[in-house]
């Protein structure tokens, strides 16, 4: 066993030794119990001159266990692998503490490298597990396994299956000087709430519903153990359980009335040839005029299972229904809507146009693009012409008669715009992945899609939808809607009422920073992709949505040989070692951003280098809340594809073997993704 003094050498260069770093916060619960705060929560139960730790956040609580007069940690308990809550663990080893981990997420510790050379980047559709698993290996010596109690020093904690955040995470019950305690990890914070949002999503499109449920029936298990105190990873000490617990259960059913709505029955248009110059397979639609000339609206380039693809296309010029394609318009970034469009616009020889935000995303280096593990990453070569959105003459163009007016549609996505025309004497709107045919309208709430951005949000769809008040909405899945003011105010209705009832469930300091992880730090590309070692640009941003001056540091946890650099501020054309930390403190700004280049050693073996980031901000220490990925002579396995004919974790376990280790997330829960819809 470790004591204090046996200090491994690489902690050294932790971000203990920042300036202006947070103090460690100690609490003392009871005699033998303690709250530590460093980053995330750890708890610290004493058992003569030994410790056991309940999480680690960033292990720095390591360095000096006087308040607690302790001499060693024996051991760590993990609830729950996100890694701003695990970081500390390579520390604790290196002391000599073994670690206990959950059966279901134990090799997402243990053997982390496999984790990420499985993980596809792209066109990925399912986000448990996520991109917070730690970068590499710790040896996990011991399994948590609910049913099986485990016992230290004479203290047995129960083993609870508390699915929430994560698939496979648990809480742990025991009595502390004799008291009853339940170490519930991000279960529940606060005084009833959940972290954030987007742990609560397990598959694209399911709007967080399996996380929420997964949680309330993981906050009921353990609420029939009576616990005097609720002790997260997140937040402080819950005193009051059963207030908390109740609040929880009422905020997340006022989330499921959100989401509680019905397929719409009447008024779906879902043939393939709704109106006489308009075509609809799912995912594209052709506007036909004279003289054989068309455009195409989206081309998702698959043919399985209904979608617009080759063949459908093929078949419509065979037939003579066009001969000319003028252009391609794409209305999202995701795969399923533009994959195909590369391709087609080399065959006919059209441009294709887009929203400079759409453009944004579809760019696979930046400046903004794919800050997270989310679907419809597009990697292929493609360089859209910009279209202006909104109310300006710019926003419109005429094309063979028909007047095409291009409208910033978000909600489903910032990365997102809407076409109104006018066919064969019907105003329509092309509405993307905004709207869905359900009673009341509604649409998915994806986080990872950059949802409820300003001026993106559900509600301003829904502002230029009744400013417009087309006859149809042309959707992308799901074929024409009818619309009219009933359903227009049903839709408004709807999306007014998403950020009432998100807000009080969220333990943020504001709506938007509960639904996007990268509300406030982010670094883009978050992935950088490389044929051999050589330079690459990156940049780092913080939006400061805060009162009060900015005051932030980022710490890149840079492999042996790597040299990151930042331009100088005396000449911007130079850059400048940083020594892998970057400080910035600015007054009276709303955003801050630093170009930087990362450059990694000229004998680097093909692979992926997973770089994690600690992040300070203000008086408050983050953790490794931020990551870059850097792919180097290296590929991950392919990913699924929305026609593969089964779901996106049943397609990586089965047809590739991926994440084949790890519990189906799915196993026990009341999973609901997407509606059905009548055919």
């Amino acid at each position: 066993m470790a004591v204090l003094a046996a200090l491994a050498p690489a902690q050294e260069e932790s971000p203990a030794a920042w300036r202006g770093m947070p103090p460690v916060k100690w609490q003392r619960l009871s005699d033998n119990l303690w709250r530590i705060e460093d980053g995330t929560v750890a708890y610290l139960v004493r058992a003569g001159a030994k410790a056991l730790l309940i999480n680690i956040g960033g292990g720095r609580a390591l360095r000096d266990l006087s308040p607690a007069e302790v001499t060693q940690v024996e051991g760590v308990l993990v609830t729950h692998h996100l890694r701003p809550v695990t970081q500390g663990l390579p520390a604790a080893v290196k002391l000599g503490a073994w670690i206990a981990a959950p059966a279901g997420e134990a090799r997402l510790l243990s053997d982390a490298q496999t984790f990420w050379r499985e993980t596809a980047l792209r066109d990925v559709y399912i986000f448990k597990p996520d991109l917070d698993t730690p970068a590499d290996n710790v040896a996990v010596a011991k399994t948590l396994q609910s049913g099986k109690p485990f016992t230290w020093q004479g203290i047995t904690f129960e083993v609870i299956d508390t699915p929430g955040p994560t698939a496979g995470a648990v809480s742990l019950v025991a009595r502390i000087d004799d008291l009853p305690v339940a170490f519930t990890g991000e279960l529940i914070v606060e005084d009833g709430k959940i972290p954030n949002y987007w742990n609560m999503e397990y598959a694209y499109g399911d709007n967080g519903l399996p996380g929420l449920r997964a949680t309330r029936a993981s906050v009921q298990e353990v609420m029939k153990r009576l616990p005097a105190m609720l002790l997260p990873a997140r937040g402080p000490v819950i005193s009051q359980p059963k207030q908390a617990a109740d609040k929880l259960l009422e905020r997340i059913a006022a989330v499921e009335k959100l989401f509680a709505v019905e397929p719409l029955k009447k008024g779906v248009r879902r043939n393939d040839h709704p109106l006489p110059h308009l075509y609809w397979r799912r995912g594209s639609y052709l506007v036909v005029g004279d003289e054989g000339h068309a455009v195409l609206i989206g081309y998702p380039g698959l043919d399985a299972r209904g979608w617009g693809g080759p063949r459908w296309l093929g078949k419509l010029y065979d037939d003579h229904v066009f001969t000319k394609l003028d252009a391609i318009f794409l209305l999202g970034y995701q795969d399923d809507h533009v994959a195909g469009a590369p391709a087609l616009a080399a065959t006919f020889g059209c441009p294709v146009y887009t929203s400079a935000e759409v453009a944004q995303a579809l760019r696979s280096d930046g400046p903004d693009p794919f800050t997270l593990f989310r679907a419809g990453q597009f990697d292929a070569p493609l360089q859209p012409s910009i279209v202006n959105t909104g109310d300006k003459p710019s926003a419109e163009m005429e094309w063979r008669g028909h007047h095409l007016r291009f409208v910033p549609l978000g909600g489903h996505s910032l990365h997102q715009m809407g076409i109104l025309a006018d066919i064969d004497g019907k105003q329509i709107l092309f509405t993307g992945d905004t709207l869905l045919p359900t009673q009341p309208l509604s649409g998915d709430l994806n986080c990872l899609c950059r949802v409820e951005q300003p001026g993106f949000s559900y509600t301003d769809a829904a502002d230029w939808l009744q400013k417009l008040h087309p006859a149809l909405a042309a959707t992308n899945h799901h074929g024409l809607i009818e619309l009219d003011d009933a359903r227009l105010a049903g839709f408004a209705q709807w999306a007014r009422a998403i950020e009432p009832a998100l807000t009080p469930l969220l333990a943020t300091h504001s709506y938007r920073a509960g639904l996007d992880p990268f509300a406030r730090h982010s670094v883009t590309p978050f992935h950088l992709v490389m044929e051999k070692p050589g330079e690459k640009y990156l940049r780092l941003a913080v939006r400061n949505d805060r009162r009060g001056p900015l005051a932030v540091q980022y710490h890149f946890h840079l492999p042996a040989g790597w040299l990151l650099q930042a331009r100088s501020r005396e000449d911007p054309n130079v850059f400048v070692e940083t020594h892998n930390a970057i400080l910035a403190r600015r007054a009276a700004v709303t955003s801050w951003s630093l170009d930087l280049r990362l450059t990694p050693p000229p004998d680097l073996p093909p692979g992926r280098t997973v770089i994690p980031i600690d992040v300070v901000d203000g008086s408050e220490f983050l953790g490794q809340i931020l990551h870059l990925i850097v792919d180097c002579g290296f590929q991950s396995v392919a990913p699924w594809r929305p026609a593969g004919g089964m779901t996106p974790y049943a397609f990586a376990r089965e047809r590739y073997r991926n994440f084949a280790w790890l519990p189906d997330p799915s196993r026990g829960l009341q999973r609901v993704l997407w509606p059905r819809w009548p055919e």
